[in-house]
């Protein structure tokens, strides 16, 4: 962002009001808390997206992008306005592109303000990754600006179905699990970012039909990491079906496991008996357990 658009944000109060109020998750087992962890699971898949997908219209609400069902979770969203403003400081263009369109239509002072940032930068830094119908394709950030501001490009970035905030969210949970190809400890990278997987583990666990989700896990997903997953869950919210389904796995399969930075392998059965002294969910989930 240029100076003479930092200095606006200070002198508005909006730059202040944005340091002093982090993402901060309410009582857990309320559901302001879990909505809570359920938009910053949202905010964190628009923050690490590498490109803008636009949906293509599926009637199978199970393959979409992550990226559109976390558009459509901090679209319903009564505040939405302030989560899009912190999605578009800690992203790159695509999450900025995103946060745009989102902003344009909850509030228009800070669509302009941010706008306005995008366009100082030079157009060498504004090129991102756009996919449509399956078609990748480099574009400058800023070309797509008149079709946010005619309407054209926020229906193209969510799915639009008619359900609720909650549902959007299980939905985007179980897609970051299905196609999880690795098991990730809570904070990830060398910038200690915070793992999707992890908040996604977070959503499910929270909810009253727990086990019916990670059974469902369980069964969708196509890598062992996901299954791996599923089995975590369910060891702790139905430990007789965690038995029978542990049984489907080959144990000397071999799982890539992530701490911070550093990635290495595990086999199944270690990962079983983590699970089973409850070291795994510790992993994945830290102080949040």
């Amino acid at each position: 962002i240029a100076w003479p658009n930092i200095f606006q944000l200070i002198e508005e109060g909006s730059l202040k009001s944005w340091l002093l109020s982090p993402m901060q998750t309410p009582a857990a087992g309320t559901r302001d808390g879990a909505a809570a962890v359920e938009r910053l699971l949202a905010i964190q898949v628009l923050w690490d997206t590498p490109a803008m997908y636009l949906a293509a219209g599926s009637t199978d609400p199970t393959a979409y992008p992550t990226e559109t069902y976390a558009f459509d979770v901090l679209s319903g969203d009564e505040e939405a306005g302030r989560y899009w403003t912190q999605v578009f400081s800690r992203t790159a263009r695509a999450g900025q592109l995103y946060a745009l369109a989102g902003l344009y239509q909850t509030d228009p002072t800070a669509y302009a303000l941010y706008r306005a940032a995008l366009l100082s930068a030079p157009a060498r830094e504004r090129s991102m990754t756009l996919y449509a119908r399956q078609t990748e394709r480099r574009e400058d950030a800023a070309a797509l600006l008149p079709q946010i501001e005619q309407g054209t490009l926020y229906p193209q970035l969510g799915s639009h179905q008619t359900r609720s905030q909650q549902e959007s969210a299980l939905l985007l949970a179980q897609a970051v699990l299905r196609r999880a190809h690795t098991v990730q400890s809570r904070r990830i990278g060398w910038e200690a970012r915070l793992s999707q997987q992890s908040l996604a583990l977070r959503v499910l666990r929270q909810r009253s039909d727990a086990a019916t989700q990670f059974a469902t896990l369980f069964a969708q997903a196509p890598n062992v990491a996901g299954k791996i997953y599923a089995l975590a869950g369910l060891q702790e919210t139905d430990p007789a079906q965690y038995q029978r389904l542990k049984a489907a796995l080959d144990a000397n399969q071999k799982v890539r496991v992530q701490s911070a930075d550093v990635i290495t392998e595990e086999t199944v059965s270690v990962l079983l008996a983590d699970i089973e002294r409850g070291d795994l969910r510790r992993f994945i989930l830290g102080n949040e357990l």
